[in-house]
């Protein structure tokens, strides 16, 4: 099957869109800020280095003294875009910008899609993949890029899981366990629990409560259903059994204690952004929660769409508006959270959980696609209250605007008087003096012009669908250097990147206190320097959020304060006869071979002693002492050692994990013939009709 260049036309509209919205992003001047680059990128860097080398990039040797990153719920290691970009593109600055339009243009596509196979129009399509791909979660969340990627196929997801309701065969059970695995790759442990809830929600709504569907016909698609779970998870198989073995000894960043039950929930104030996004840039007395969890946005017409199909009986309409305020609670933070999140199943491991509000975004924007189909085909049935309803808006904006006003006009003098002749630093001076009354003034200006703009439009559906892609791409934009974007410039943040060696290099043996480290100001940008300066040893635990527990109680313990005089190897019998301050050890040790998961070790002892290499002790590390198993001990509560005897030895580390190669084998295989399957059967009809 050939695609004719008019069914293109839709998906390069879609790109043009992207690049629109996201225009801060996209001209690949400025850089994103915070976790993109100082917490998402280390990994993939260490990916890409690792490969380019000849090696798999198995454990991190840099990351807090190792860590397995095949078993780190928040790097997508088992996501098949991580590998394309990793192995054929690789990873730097540039391609992980790339990498995240890439993410949020499959959003759209995604979003796309399902919108034909509800039946809409072309129009309304490209309308509801844009109150998606443009809504306030990735414009809000845009430096949390773990989140994007899992949101990237929701849309997929939803759309295989109506197919597999409505048609139960072996190839929708497939693709919806594709779709499922897609989702749970997305490289961070909150949005596979989300799903979960996501799926169980829906499920109860479609086939219990609403869909009145007959008992057999329950029972046929429960056995699909449960199928297609089943194929997941031979298909994720890797990934269940890394995280499996790791659990018990891993941590991810601070305590939930610590963030507070409420700053990384999605707080009810901020529904202030379902009409006014621009106004929760700026923090507010009643605004708690993170800046990144805030926007729930998705055009100031889609959310009046919905608002009209609250009364609509289709059992498809009242199941995704069911799911939608379930998720929004999930969302929440303060009180709600703190009572839910201790009873309910798997939460207890959600640091964050305002992300959730993708999901009720998910659903709202597909019953915003029916208000407006609806206003298409029968616009004297829904044209009234959609009129009554934007009319409340305009006199919403207009009160907000009066009231705003007053406020807004005695800090005027003050955001003007910048004398700055730089136009950036100007721009970052006048951002930074805003208040939020004057974003709040700001907003609702947009949208009461949007108002009358939809008032004006009437029934005529492509200016409706026009007027909301526009209000979404000027939403984003003005949103994006709050939240996602700094004043950074993405060269600026490569040539970080262009200071250090390329490839894995065997590490100098130089002490650990005197390993060079990044000013506070680029470790904020990048991250730390250990990430990348190709050398073994950290002086304080780094702000990447996944490490080991040992790890953790090791820099809580006195034994830093010591071991920081020393390099990554040395013999227990340095620590009392020679600590030396210098980048000079005058010790009987040679590294010949280093790799991610495997170092040769020449040493030359005068009598029995331990050498102790700084990598965390992790059950699959093995060694040998010239050539026969030698007992890998922890010394030091998180690092390993060997005994060794008198006389010159040669010590190997190397880590084997062997039951993950009859995951991988068996998820490889369960994928081969998956696919082949569906080679014999029409599938690209299915997915481009």
């Amino acid at each position: 099957m050939t695609l004719q260049p008019a069914k293109l036309k839709p998906y390069f509209l879609l790109l043009v869109i992207l690049l629109l919205a996201f225009l801060p992003v996209s001209t690949f001047y400025f850089g994103m800020k915070n976790d993109a680059f100082s917490d998402n990128f280390p990994n993939k860097y260490f990916f890409t280095e690792a490969i380019h080398s000849g090696f798999l990039p198995l454990w991190n040797p840099y990351l807090n003294f190792g860590f397995p990153i095949y078993a780190d719920p928040g790097f997508a290691f088992w996501n098949p875009i991580t590998w394309f970009f990793g192995v054929v593109v690789g990873y730097n600055a540039y391609t992980l910008t790339i990498e995240v339009l890439l993410y949020i243009y499959i959003a759209g596509i995604s979003m796309y899609r399902l919108g034909k196979y509800f039946n809409f129009t072309c129009p309304i399509a490209i309308t509801l993949a844009c109150t998606y791909m443009c809504s306030g979660f990735f414009s809000g969340e845009l430096q949390h890029i773990n989140f994007l990627t899992a949101a990237a196929f929701l849309p997929f997801l939803l759309q295989q899981f109506l197919v597999l309701f409505n048609k139960p065969n072996l190839q929708n059970a497939i693709l919806f366990s594709l779709a499922i695995y897609m989702t749970f790759a997305g490289g961070h442990p909150a949005m596979p629990i989300g799903t979960v809830y996501f799926l169980v929600t829906l499920t109860i709504a479609v086939v219990i409560i609403f869909s009145k569907m007959k008992r057999e016909s329950v029972k046929v698609f429960l056995q699909y259903y449960l199928l297609s779970i089943f194929i997941f998870i031979l298909l994720y198989s890797p990934a269940i059994y890394s995280i499996g073995s790791i659990i018990n000894e891993y941590r991810r960043g601070a305590a939930l204690a610590q963030f507070g039950e409420t700053a990384y929930g999605f707080s009810p104030a901020s529904y202030l952004s379902f009409l006014f996004p621009f106004s929760t840039v700026k923090d507010a007395s009643f605004l708690t929660d993170d800046l990144s969890m805030r926007n729930v946005f998705f055009s100031l017409a889609g959310f009046a769409f919905v608002l009209c199909q609250l009364k609509n009986k289709n059992y498809l309409v009242r199941s995704l508006l069911l799911s939608a305020i379930v998720m929004l609670i999930l969302s929440s933070g303060g009180y709600i959270k703190g009572v839910l999140y201790s009873c309910l199943p798997l939460l207890q491991y959600i640091r964050t959980n305002g992300e959730f509000r993708i999901f009720s975004i998910l659903c709202f924007c597909c019953i915003a696609g029916f208000g407006l189909n609806e206003l298409e085909i029968n616009p004297g049935k829904i044209y009234v209250r959609y009129r009554s309803i934007i009319m409340i808006f305009l006199v919403i904006s207009l009160s907000v605007i009066l009231f705003t006003s007053a406020k807004s006009f005695e800090t005027l003098p003050h955001l003007f008087s910048i004398n700055d002749r730089s136009p950036i630093t100007a721009i970052k001076a006048f951002i930074t003096k805003l208040t939020f009354y004057n974003t709040l003034l700001i907003s609702a200006v947009v949208q009461f012009i949007v108002v009358l703009l939809l008032l004006s439009a009437k029934t005529n559906t492509k200016k409706i669908a026009f007027i909301i892609i526009a209000d979404l791409v000027i939403n984003s934009i003005a949103y994006l250097p709050f939240t996602g974007v700094g004043t950074v410039t993405l060269s600026k943040i490569q040539e970080a990147y262009n200071t250090s060696k390329k490839g894995v290099i065997i590490p100098p043996l130089v002490s650990v206190k005197n390993i060079d480290t990044f000013s506070g100001q680029k470790t904020g940008l990048v991250g730390s320097s250990s990430f990348y300066n190709k050398k073994i040893g950290i002086t304080r635990l780094t702000d990447y959020p996944s490490y080991f527990s040992n790890t953790e109680n090791y820099f809580k313990s006195g034994f830093a304060d010591t071991i920081n005089n020393l390099p990554y190897v040395f013999l227990k019998k340095n620590i009392a006869d020679h600590i030396n301050t210098e980048n000079h050890f005058d010790t009987p040790i040679a590294v010949d071979f280093f790799s991610p998961q495997k170092i040769h070790i020449t040493v030359n002892v005068s009598q029995p002693d331990s050498l102790v290499f700084l990598q965390n002790h992790y059950k699959f590390w093995k060694a040998k002492v010239d050539g026969r198993p030698a007992p890998v001990n922890k010394s030091f509560i998180t690092f390993m050692s060997v005994p060794v005897d008198k006389g010159r030895h040669l010590v190997e580390f190397y880590y084997e994990d062997r039951w993950l190669i009859v995951f991988v084998i068996l998820s490889i295989s369960t994928f081969i013939t998956l696919i082949i399957y569906l080679l014999r059967k029409p599938l690209v009809s299915q997915l481009y009709r």
